[in-house]
């Protein structure tokens, strides 16, 4: 005998290691129907789309070997009908006396060998399948789930019994007697799949969920052989009939179980530090499978980056000093509801950073990406541009002295002040700071005719519209016609209302009697109400009021 490693997607000591064994197959059946009865299940457990997921979606969590058990004679043992032949497991049909598709092996035989194969190695063989050499349906499960590899029908059965003997699942079908009524007597089960809680609590996370193939999950009275006082997940799913899909709550018990026998990573960099790192910048992580497996990386508690194998500590726009850096790896294929430790690591390092290694801004043109929350950073000169893991809603941005503060949209408390940063980029837009004329005199206008904070996309528009060339006086014009002018300050307002709303708004008080006389006459001699607004605008009063907001500039969309 020996054995042949059909898949190999990692070590063994983080992977579930699948194990083939045939029965009834003669040494000259083994390279060809044998090998080929077990490529086809493994097919049909990894292709077979719905009808076996989670297995396809997970397929990287999985070594597969064969063990080569060669039989003196094919087949397997049917005794009802007088069939004994000589097989190295004893497969025989009506297992148990008297149900003719319930075909099994010595359990016993199997381990033998199993344990003989795989004596010092690492592989532990803790998900087992036999294949038997018989084209007659049939199947059943212990600790081997075991199938007629010659009936395509037949894989069904062995990835049902795995429910059982890897999962931990209970059958979820009645006694199939219409003519007696049974009712569940036992205590709460231990099978994740069953419940006496008619109210299905015991997967809550999942009710209500309408599964592709299943329908909603709930509670559905039967199972365990009986029809009443029992409770299952689903109305039908392969713990009930075959030819049907796990329900969520199954997979989420296979899931589980894989993660008695699997970590989300399979690695990671400087994995043997024991104090902090020094002249490092980048770190990364292996995880087990791209498909399955998200990444959160923090640097001192702040998240700094999404979903990326790689953390580059010199673009975050660290200062010298000492870091501490972590890497979230968890499942994030929402198959699993349940909150449980086993599907998710962190990892951690401390990264003491140079002067030289840190991502301190030059007078060039830097690009800096997702930085840390607290902190501060000044990109210097040159055009500096400050990425943002995330869209323009989740952050809060507002002027303060010398720069921006910048937090994150309900983190108030952690702020980055951010001074020579000329342009933000976000998941979903781009700002750019603009400051002087036209663009602080378009800011006033919007300021005086509408007595509020200018609007991001507005002020963005008539900023471009002024450095593009249009006149603030044009400008002025067009927001007098507006319907918020015309709400503010009435439809052809006097010249007496006009001054004093002006006053009001803008300045916040009433007109003194000089100031109020020099608007009201410059009026009467044929001043626009447009001309009054840009005047109010570019008032050295209204400047000091908006200065702290446009002193160093103000980003806008572009």
């Amino acid at each position: 005998m020996s054995y042949t490693t059909l898949l190999q997607t990692g070590a063994s000591g983080n992977r579930v290691d699948i194990v083939f064994l045939g029965d009834g197959y003669t040494a000259g059946q083994l390279a060809g129907d044998y090998r080929g009865d077990v490529q086809a299940m493994i097919t049909y457990l990894f292709e077979a789309g719905d009808l076996t997921e989670p297995f396809g979606r997970y397929k990287d969590y999985f070594n597969i070997h064969a063990i080569d058990v060669a039989s003196r004679e094919s087949g397997a043992d049917v005794e009802p009908e007088g069939i004994n032949v000589d097989t190295a497991l004893d497969a025989k049909y009506y297992w148990d006396g008297s149900t003719e598709r319930l075909l099994y092996i010595d359990d016993n035989l199997a381990d033998a060998i199993v344990q003989r194969e795989f004596e010092g190695t690492d592989i532990a063989a803790e998900m087992r399948f036999v294949t038997v050499n018989s084209d007659r349906y049939g199947g059943g499960g212990g600790s081997y789930g075991v199938y007629a590899g010659g009936n395509p029908s037949a894989r069904e059965v062995a990835v049902h019994e795995i429910g059982h003997s890897f999962a931990g699942l209970a059958d979820e079908y009645d006694d199939y007697n219409p003519k007696a009524v049974s009712t569940y007597r036992g205590s709460e089960p231990a099978s994740p799949n069953l419940t006496k809680d008619a109210s299905g609590a015991r997967w809550a996370e999942w009710l209500g969920y309408d599964q592709p193939g299943i329908g909603i999950i709930g509670a559905y009275e039967g199972g365990a052989y009986v029809d009443n006082g029992i409770f299952r997940p689903s109305e039908d799913s392969k713990m009930r009939s075959l030819n049907n899909p796990f329900d969520a709550v199954s997979q989420q018990a296979f899931i589980l179980n894989f993660y008695d026998y699997v970590k989300p990573l399979d690695g990671w960099s400087h994995a043997d530090a024991t104090g902090p790192l020094t002249g490092v910048t980048q770190l990364s992580v292996d995880p087990i499978s791209d498909a399955t497996i998200g990444v959160e990386w923090r640097v001192n508690g702040q998240t700094v980056g999404g979903d990326t194998l790689t953390l580059d500590l010199s673009s975050l726009g660290l200062a010298p000093g000492d870091y501490q850096v972590s890497a979230r790896a968890f499942d994030d294929t929402g198959l699993v509801r349940a909150v449980d430790p086993r599907t998710e690591q962190t990892v951690n390092w401390t990264v003491r950073l140079s002067a030289s290694e840190s991502s301190v801004p030059s007078d060039e043109n830097d690009t800096l990406s997702n930085p840390v929350f607290p902190s501060s950073i000044n990109g210097l000169g040159g055009r500096d541009t400050l990425r943002l893991d995330g869209t323009l809603a989740d952050f809060a941005i507002a002027p303060v002295e010398g720069g921006f503060a910048i937090a994150r949209t309900g983190q108030p408390d952690a702020v980055l002040s951010a001074s020579g940063i000329e342009v933000l980029t976000f998941t979903d837009a781009t700002l750019e700071l603009h400051g002087g004329e036209p663009a602080t005199g378009t800011y006033a206008l919007y300021q005086t005719v509408f007595d509020r904070t200018p609007d991001l996309t507005g002020l963005s528009y008539w900023v471009q519209r002024a450095e593009t060339g249009l006149p603030l006086i044009d400008i002025a014009k067009l927001f007098t016609q507006s319907s918020e002018f015309t709400s503010a300050y009435g439809v052809d307002p006097s010249d007496e209302v006009l001054v004093d709303r002006l006053y009001a708004n803008v300045f916040g008080r009433n007109a003194e009697d000089g100031g109020k006389a020099f608007w009201l006459n410059a009026l009467s001699n044929g001043a626009s109400d447009a001309e009054v607004v840009l005047g109010f605008s570019q008032s050295t009063e209204l400047l000091a009021q908006i200065d702290n907001q446009v002193d160093d500039g103000f980003f806008i969309l572009v």
